[in-house]
């Protein structure tokens, strides 16, 4: 009987509800309205004893509506008292919307602040989630924490340490954009607030992602650092190898981890990330080595996207063949050499194609300019390294500081990703961490440094530098580098030259 007469109680309540939303053109989620309907039932027993109300304050709240709401909520209860209506209004007010008047109070200062946000996040994610209905909805979001962070109303997300673990990246970038919400507040917002808010823009992401997924059916995902660069070159690499396999555009790791993965059968990463709804995740170098080739081969063929030859078939086929017209001596090595033969044809023929035979460029400075040329003894440290790689480049006015901050930062989060060949370092971040214009270096060290101060790291001898404003127009000045890079000839007269001279002036290829 008690809880029948709970739920006549809470359904009498769901009416005013219902009249606040009328009244203000604010509504509620459906998960806010059945707590507060919970928690106006046991509010209207505290308020029935004269004793539990609040202090009958003469302070009127500013807005009017909700005002005019809860002296009608507290009147029906039989409660006269402006302390227990401002009370009313600040609870009210601190539950979740589905849909917001733009004309209510405070909505209106939150909706520019609601863009400012999404341009941050963009910016440092390297997405593009839409402004239109995003930053309406958004404005809806913040307009409950507004009011729970100014009135000290505190909020507990349960997973809270689950989504700073598993959606690591998701959360700093949050934690980065919503800065002109906290100085609009005066606050720092707790990181359960933050959680919630984190969530929002992943499911954005997710939504955007399982389009596109949705829309291109791909069977293999690729993921790198920023999506931009060699991650293209990679694409492009791949589908020359493999044009019977569809692969995705390349994804950043925030990207990857709030995408929806339908269809996808593998992953292809240029950088160490956490494996996915059990997924094959295959770390490979952003250029491609033969070993990495090889276990790409393997891995496709694997999950039955690329077939398996029978070398058997095609060397007995051979054999016949080769019978008909010439006498065979001896039939066993044949058939070996035949089998070594077919195994490796696939793999030479497409190691063939990406050598150079001839190149255009056959001078350093035909590919770098002079003044952006560099050579050095040995640097301190990698820090020191890299200042020197993009010392031309700061000069140029090319590059900001900041630039290279970004890069350090990134290499010791995600380790030698940005190694493209054995001592080769391809140092580049994002067109939004301070480039200026598009421009290239080159560094040669006659000493190796190290990625980190021990000697059991990576080594470094060359460091190319690389900054560009968009993510194309740097894609056949890099292509004339790659090819440079993959040609054992010109890294050999590169690696042994002695002095600055010797690098600008020697041939690449005699």
């Amino acid at each position: 009987s008690l809880l029948a007469k709970r739920v006549k109680s809470v359904q009498n309540i769901n009416p005013l509800l219902k009249e606040f939303e009328r009244m203000t053109g604010n509504f509620f989620t459906d998960d806010a309205f059945i707590c507060l309907s919970a928690y106006l039932d046991w509010y209207i027993d505290r308020i029935q004893n004269p004793v539990n109300r609040l202090e009958n304050t003469n302070v009127i709240p500013s807005n009017l509506i909700a005002l005019e709401w809860a002296q009608k909520f507290l009147f029906k209860n039989h409660v006269v008292n402006l302390g227990e209506a401002s009370y009313l209004i600040n609870t009210i007010h601190s539950s979740q919307f589905d849909k917001a008047n733009k004309e209510y109070g405070g909505i209106q200062e939150i909706l520019p602040i609601a863009k400012k946000i999404i341009f941050r996040f963009n910016r440092i994610a390297g997405v593009n989630l839409r402004l239109d209905s995003l930053q309406v909805n958004l404005s809806t979001h913040l307009l409950a924490t507004y009011y729970r962070i100014k009135y000290g109303i505190s909020y507990k997300h349960p997973d809270l340490d689950l989504i700073k673990q598993k959606y690591e990246q998701l959360f700093s970038f949050t934690k980065f954009s919503v800065r002109p919400f906290e100085e609009f507040v005066k606050k720092d917002i707790p990181d359960d607030e933050l959680a919630l808010i984190a969530l929002y823009f992943g499911g954005e992401i997710k939504a955007i992602e399982a389009e596109n997924l949705k829309k291109q059916k791909n069977d293999v995902m690729i993921v790198c650092s920023s999506g931009i660069g060699t991650s293209r070159i990679l694409k492009q690499q791949l589908e020359d190898r493999f044009p019977e396999v569809a692969f995705s555009k390349p994804y950043n790791t925030l990207s990857y981890e709030n995408s929806s993965l339908e269809d996808i059968k593998l992953i292809v990463s240029t950088i160490k990330i956490k494996n996915r709804k059990g997924i094959n995740v295959l770390k490979v170098s952003a250029i491609p080595g033969k070993q990495d080739w090889k276990n790409i081969e393997s891995a496709l063929k694997k999950e039955g996207l690329v077939k398996t030859k029978n070398p058997k078939m095609n060397i007995e086929g051979l054999l016949d063949i080769i019978s008909e017209y010439a006498r065979i001596e001896n039939v066993n090595e044949l058939k070996k050499a035949l089998k070594q033969y077919i195994e490796n044809s696939s793999t030479n023929f497409l190691n063939n194609k990406s050598k150079i035979t001839n190149n255009s460029h056959t001078k350093l400075e035909e590919i770098f300019t002079k003044s952006n040329i560099s050579f050095v003894d040995h640097a301190n440290n990698f820090r020191e390294a890299l200042s020197l790689a993009f010392e031309p480049l700061i000069k140029n006015r090319s590059i900001e500081t900041k630039y290279i901050d970004k890069i350090e930062y990134l290499t010791k989060k995600y380790g030698p990703y940005m190694m493209i060949e054995k001592g080769v370092l391809l140092a580049h971040a994002k067109p939004g961490d301070g480039v200026n214009k598009t421009d290239f270096s080159f560094l040669l060290l006659k000493k190796p440094v190290h990625l980190v101060n021990n000697n059991d790291s990576e080594a470094i001898k060359i460091i190319i530098g690389f900054a560009t404003v968009d993510t194309s127009s740097h894609l056949e000045k890099l292509n004339d580098i790659m090819k440079i890079l993959q040609n054992g000839k010109a890294m050999n007269n590169i690696l042994s030259v002695s002095k600055k001279e010797q690098l600008l002036e020697n041939s690449l290829i005699n």
